[in-house]
């Protein structure tokens, strides 16, 4: 792949990924009987209803929406950005292995584990890749 594509897809794989973080702002605001149901169509079991399962369920839905905004606006302007564009797509590949911990750990179904750090951590594999691919071309523009 040229470094320019590669360029050009990172651009693009960071914008998807900010479009799909951001979405998660719709889950802070859900109404308790929601997220009681997804929980249980997750197969789940039963959502405990306390304080902090909610508090938990909509600051995170809320990290997400402005890890989201971030990788928005960095998008915007990626060559500004540069170093820091590496440094998320590396934060990605440790977040991915963190959740798949975390995930073994707290006991989630296996089709979760299975997808969801494991997920993570590819897509941050190809994050980096077509970082460090499109250095070259980045690099040589700059100045």
């Amino acid at each position: 792949m040229k470094p320019e594509n590669a360029a050009r897809w990172l651009t693009i794989l960071f914008r998807l990924n900010a479009l799909g973080l951001t979405l998660a702002a719709f889950a802070a605001f859900l109404p308790n009987l929601w997220m009681q149901q997804t929980h249980a169509f997750l197969g789940l079991g039963e959502m405990p209803k306390t304080e902090v399962v909610e508090y938990l369920a909509r600051s995170c839905s809320m990290l997400y929406f402005i890890h989201g905004l971030v990788l928005a606006y960095v998008s915007l302007d990626m060559r500004k950005y540069w170093d820091l564009v590496g440094f998320l797509a590396l934060l990605h590949l440790v977040m991915g292995a963190f959740v798949f911990g975390i995930d073994l750990k707290s006991g989630m179904p296996v089709y979760w584990t299975v997808v969801e750090g494991p997920s993570i951590m590819v897509f941050a594999c190809v994050l980096c890749w077509l970082w460090k691919r499109a250095s070259d071309v980045t690099l040589a523009t700059e100045g």
